[in-house]
């Protein structure tokens, strides 16, 4: 099921929206709500995702201009090493495996038992705050 298709069935619930691989909630409101502004959050945070990578290349760019002594080295390499692998899983993620984010296919639900929320978990590496619906829409 897509993240459209749960929406249309829940109109009327209460729901919070997270990525599997990111972190963070972002609570909606209801699903009609959500509906209607959920693709403009997820724009947004995949623009912080494309600047936060980039400025990992860079820092990989530069980290990778000296050479440490040999004492140092092999801590040096696995810094290198750990910011190349997370900048490519990004890169990937945002040049092949990124979908629209209500074409996504929601891998969980669950009611949660600290509010009247329902959780929906959605493929993903969006990264965000724990949001409300009505300071984010302020802020929008």
């Amino acid at each position: 099921m897509t993240l459209q298709e749960y929406l249309n069935n829940n109109l009327t619930k209460k729901v919070c929206i997270s990525a599997n691989q990111g972190s963070g909630w972002f609570f909606f409101g209801t699903g009609e709500e959500a509906l209607n502004e959920v693709d403009k959050l997820v724009k947004n945070e995949v623009t912080k995702l494309r600047k936060r990578n980039i400025a990992k290349k860079d820092r990989i760019i530069e980290l990778s201009k000296d050479i440490p002594d040999k004492d140092t080295a092999i801590s040096y390499a696995d810094k290198i090493g750990k910011l190349a692998s997370s900048y490519l899983k990004v890169d990937k993620y945002l040049e092949c495996e990124y979908e629209p984010v209500l074409e996504r296919t929601v891998i969980d639900t669950y009611a949660r038992e600290t509010d009247e929320y329902f959780a929906v978990v959605v493929k993903g590496l969006e990264k965000g705050n724990y949001w409300d619906f009505s300071k984010w829409k302020k802020d929008h």
